[in-house]
């Protein structure tokens, strides 16, 4: 008697949180490094305890964005493997590329159909 395949369900969710961030990279935004240059810029010498604080808080907060993305690419990887971390990474290079509208688009529609193809197979 032949098992029944499981239905898995469509989530794009992953291509478009890299194509998000792909965005913010390419507008050269990054809010920890914002946070630290204006914290350090208003903060006077009678608040550089405060100063050094929040900056290890940053870092902290910064180091976990890391490890974040680090076990998202691994999750990605169990479900869509090789073929799902491309996607991923085009996703980004996609959302990099905003500014030529036309490029962004085409890699951003060959990204999603790769994850497509990687997590229905």
């Amino acid at each position: 008697m032949p098992m029944a395949r499981r239905r898995r369900k469509l989530r794009i969710t992953p291509v478009l949180s890299a194509f998000v961030w792909g965005v913010l990279t390419g507008l050269g935004l990054e809010p920890g490094q914002m946070i630290v240059e204006t914290t350090l810029r208003q903060l006077g010498p009678y608040f550089q305890l405060a100063s050094v604080l929040l900056f290890i808080a940053v870092l902290y907060f910064s180091y976990s964005w890391i490890i974040e993305g680090w076990q998202r690419s691994k999750r990605a990887f169990r479900v869509a493997g090789a073929i799902g971390i491309a996607a991923i990474v085009l996703a980004f290079i996609s959302g990099f590329l905003i500014f030529t509208w036309d490029k962004a688009a085409i890699v951003l529609v060959i990204s999603a159909g790769a994850w497509l193809y990687a997590t229905w197979r």
